[in-house]
């Protein structure tokens, strides 16, 4: 007869720490006594931290010198895949003898294994003739090696660019700043590292084709007293531990920050400038919320209200053009492309702390459902605004292990839309 799981049960396959130097190998899971993932969709590449209680001087007898190979592979209960990591090491932090315990805690810092790539390439100089996707890709393959897939948006045009002495993740970062979508409209391109592989995606791409597909990961929460004996039971799956709310829509602070702008592109060829204005107001439906109940539009009365004060801090960007260039498709972009990430900015954010799930991973969408939220005045507050389809932007994979191994999982959400 199967037992049945408890929330927050892991499997874990395998921890092992691999000396490049000397080729050692040794299951480290009896000195771990956490594992820390991060994620991140503003972030190139995936961190991982090992919280170690070694009672048998790693450091000397391994030894571990910042040059190892860290694998693990885990799954929490009622997942069907295993998900397998690699990470270098790179530096110990907080070294520190408890000589009654007989042991060294320490913090074990590592990184994906491309992050040191980059870094030992340094400063990379090389011209390209193609879109910007396509150059994404060959950094990525060419100069970091890398064999893990790469979801790639396609962008518009062809551009003929000399890339600076930059490092890769830099080049990578400067590329996005110029790249326009050939897939959707505003072009907020982020550039990340989940369980997956790497993305070169915008953030509207996740949201069309993420904001249904939240498959089971539905999570509730409910702050009555009845959900504390819920969770003390530890059946409750996708309950919501801890839930803060960092920001409920402040579009007050983001009036400066791109709804109204003006880009004006210095043409180097006739030395004239040319002039794009971009107005929220009359955009606005080509911006999408993160789900299907939420809207962008019923803030359009604020803006028309508060347009004198818009109009006043509205940007200013400038900007190159090159008018022999056929292809040049960022300076009528760019308004949009920054309206969009303070529209961004001032979305709905939650930081959350669930039971583990081995299948959550940034870029990818779940479903919130609030109940009985309070506020400061004791009063519930309006659950419209926090109930809905929500962007896992960043996340930490907290492994304990132990005679029974726990999982949970802290992120950052973000929803589009105020209601």
């Amino acid at each position: 007869m199967s037992t049945q799981a408890n929330a927050g049960s892991i499997k874990i396959y395998e921890t092992k720490l691999s000396g490049t130097s000397n080729g050692a190998e040794l299951d480290i899971l009896p000195q771990i006594a956490m594992v820390s993932i991060y994620e991140s969709m503003f972030t190139p590449t995936m961190s991982c931290e090992l919280l170690m209680e070694d009672g048998i001087d790693l450091h000397k007898n391994f030894p571990i010198i910042g040059e190892e190979r860290f694998r693990i592979s885990f799954k929490t209960a009622g997942i069907d895949n295993i998900v397998t990591m690699d990470f270098d090491v790179y530096e110990t932090e907080l070294k520190k003898d408890v000589p009654e315990k007989k042991i060294s805690t320490y913090i074990l810092k590592a990184v994906s294994p491309e992050t040191l790539v980059a870094i030992k390439k340094g400063q990379v100089s090389n011209s390209y003739n193609e879109p910007i996707h396509d150059i994404i890709e060959d950094i990525m393959r060419t100069f970091v090696g890398t064999n893990k897939p790469i979801k790639i948006e396609r962008t518009k045009g062809v551009d003929t660019i000399i890339l600076p002495s930059l490092y890769l993740f830099q080049a990578i970062e400067y590329l996005m700043g110029r790249a326009v979508s050939a897939e959707t409209k505003n072009s907020s391109f982020v550039f990340y590292e989940n369980q997956h592989g790497f993305h070169f995606r915008t953030i509207e791409s996740l949201l069309l084709t993420k904001r249904d597909d939240y498959g089971s990961k539905e999570y509730t929460y409910d702050n009555s007293p009845a959900m504390y004996v819920k969770e003390a039971a530890g059946s409750k799956f996708r309950n919501i531990i801890v839930l803060n709310k960092l920001n409920v829509v402040s579009t007050i602070s983001n009036m400066s920050a791109g709804y109204r702008n003006s880009v004006n592109a210095f043409d180097i060829i006739t030395k004239q400038f040319e002039r794009t204005e971009f107005d929220f107001t009359k955009k606005a439906n080509e911006f999408i919320s993160s789900d299907k109940n939420t809207t962008l539009k019923n803030s359009l009365k604020f803006f028309a209200d508060m347009k004198n004060q818009i109009d006043a801090k509205g940007k200013q960007i400038f900007i190159p053009k090159d008018s022999t260039k056929t292809s040049e498709f960022l300076p009528t972009s760019l308004g949009s492309k920054m309206a969009f990430s303070a529209m961004f900015g001032d979305s709905v954010v939650l930081e959350v702390l669930v039971y583990g799930d081995s299948s959550l991973t940034v870029g990818e969408t779940i479903k919130i459902n609030t109940k009985n939220i309070v506020g400061t005045t004791e009063r519930p507050t309006d659950e419209a605004k926090l109930s809905g389809m929500y962007l896992i932007v960043a996340l930490r994979h907290m492994i304990s292990p132990g005679a029974d191994p726990l999982h949970h999982t802290a992120m950052k959400l973000v929803k589009m839309g105020a209601t």
